[in-house]
């Protein structure tokens, strides 16, 4: 059996011209043994808001996805997910609703306790199976490691 099983993030931000993966996608997704993460229930900037607003529209997507699929979501990438918009401060804040993990847009290596600070793949459109291949095996973070030391 070959079947690969991934990790979705629901949102309802309409990114032109694409629309947001709906409700009935989801569950889909979610039957067929995919996981289903948080994106944050607004598409938004973390590290902007204030201590109440971080936990609530990080909770509010939570619960929202949970009532949805009657299961714990335990996974949450942030939005945007650069060092511009994730800082510990919203690790902790997604570790205080109940995440479990937390993935940014950071391409580095990270060390086993890092389980806020993971970094996420995103497939674009154009990404064809080869390059996703190198990907998921390790090429891309390899380039990065050998990119870093020459900075």
């Amino acid at each position: 059996d070959t079947a690969s099983v991934a990790l979705f993030m629901k949102n309802e931000l309409k990114i032109q011209p694409r629309e947001p993966l709906s409700w009935d996608g989801v569950r889909t997704l979610f039957e067929h043994g995919h996981t289903i993460g948080s994106h944050g229930y607004h598409h938004v900037n973390l590290r902007m808001l204030g201590e109440h607003d971080l936990v609530q529209t990080l909770r509010k997507d939570k619960e929202r996805i949970e009532s949805v699929l009657g299961t714990p979501v335990l996974h949450c990438a942030y939005p945007f997910g650069t060092k511009e918009y994730v800082d510990a401060r919203v690790g902790k804040g997604a570790q205080n609703v109940g995440f479990l993990y937390g993935y940014t847009a950071i391409s580095r290596f990270v060390c086993f306790d890092e389980t806020f600070q993971v970094p996420r793949m995103c497939i674009e459109d154009e990404m064809t199976p080869q390059m996703l291949t190198r990907w998921v095996f390790g090429a891309y973070d390899l380039f990065t490691a050998v990119k870093s030391i020459f900075r």
